[in-house]
């Protein structure tokens, strides 16, 4: 019975730390921020692997939805989305809810510009334009995943206090049961 109770103890203190282990995001393609051409796949990548999605949406400038063609996970840590119909030039935002292997919900996004489709001689002065964006878009997608981790933090250290209360509460009902047999004997 000592040993039992060592054991449960044990999986107390353990508790809150596997229930913070949350899957985050890591970036997405195209990054947040960039100016791209038009993408025939938008893919989110993650530090873990995904068991699901709730739900995947694509949005123009007007917050108009925009039409894909096939959503997958593959591999178990990437979520792709396939376009409908290659992308005209302006802004986009993807959105996510997934569902992460530890059962943890996520929703997130990544904004991005498809730019207009020019002749050669345009797209070579856009080149060097695009890698400056692209540098900030990385600085800035930088401070919004940490941001977004902060806030992942937060969210998942109530999840884990929520377990490790409802753990404690197991092991003290064990120990009163524990010491009411006990008591009883004598």
């Amino acid at each position: 019975m000592r040993r039992l109770i060592a054991c449960l103890a044990a999986g107390f203190l353990l508790s809150p730390a596997v229930a913070e282990a949350h899957t985050h995001l890591e970036g997405s393609d195209p990054e947040d921020g960039a100016t791209v051409e038009a993408p025939e796949d938008i893919m989110f990548y993650f530090d873990g692997p995904i068991e699901d999605y709730n739900g995947v949406t694509v949005k123009d400038a007007e917050g108009n939805d925009v039409e894909t063609a096939d959503v997958s996970i593959e591999p178990e840590d990437q979520l792709n989305v396939t376009m409908e119909e290659p992308l005209e030039a302006g802004e986009y935002e993807a959105s996510f809810d997934i569902v992460s292997e530890d059962g943890h919900i996520m929703e997130d996004s990544s904004s991005f510009t498809v730019e207009e489709a020019a002749e050669e001689e345009a797209a070579t002065s856009n080149d060097n334009s695009s890698s400056e964006n692209n540098a900030e878009g990385a600085e800035e997608n930088a401070d919004g995943e940490t941001e977004s981790a902060i806030n992942e933090e937060e969210a998942g250290s109530g999840f884990g206090i929520t377990i490790g209360v409802i753990g404690l509460g197991l092991v003290v009902a064990i120990v009163a049961l524990f010491l009411f047999r006990l008591k009883r004997r004598t």
